[in-house]
């Protein structure tokens, strides 16, 4: 059963919106990178020696979650130099692995907090997978949460947030949390 034209646009603007915020907080840390990232421990890599950055978006919408990961070429200056187009306008490539999508939404774990657990943690796996282990302490996961977080109550929302950090933190450098209006 196809999507409807309405919800096709939705999930359009969703995504674009997702992606706009990767790249403002891509842009954002650009400068700042190595003022607050050091060496690994027993690792000779480090964020600014990294080739790609990676990005995790989760869409926790009211039916599902999706997991995009997004991932650019870390030398920034480099890169919008290497690929300026004909016009003389800079250009960033941004490209994108859209991994798996989980049912139901979010707001089904309204009284059972404990469930998001092994809800997400097969989307943020399959992330891992795609992710190469020396790139996971730099990644940054953002979870936004549309009509399945606006259906719980309040204090709900603080025990899934409270899970939903506790799952990805596990793994990756940062998370950050976001609803939106919808």
């Amino acid at each position: 059963m196809g999507l409807s034209l309405l919800h096709q646009k939705y999930a359009a603007l969703v995504t674009l919106l997702l992606l706009f915020w990767v790249i403002v907080n891509f842009l954002s840390t650009v400068g700042r990178a190595n003022s607050h990232v050091g060496s690994l421990t027993g690792s000779k890599l480090d964020l600014e020696d990294a080739r790609y950055r990676y990005y995790i978006v989760c869409d926790a919408g009211s039916t599902g979650t999706r997991l995009y990961v997004y991932y650019m070429q870390n030398d920034f200056e480099n890169v919008v130099n290497e690929h300026a187009d004909d016009s003389g306008e800079d250009t960033l490539t941004l490209k994108y692995y859209r991994g798996d999508k989980v049912k139901p939404g979010l707001s089904s774990f309204a009284g059972n907090p404990q469930g998001l657990i092994p809800y997400l943690k097969p989307l943020f796996d399959h992330a891992v997978d795609f992710i190469p282990e020396d790139a996971l302490p730099f990644t940054q996961a953002f979870i936004r949460a549309t009509a399945g977080m606006r259906l719980l109550e309040k204090e709900n929302i603080k025990i899934c947030a409270g899970i939903i950090i506790e799952v990805t933190m596990l793994q990756f450098g940062s998370v950050q949390r976001m609803y939106l209006d919808g």
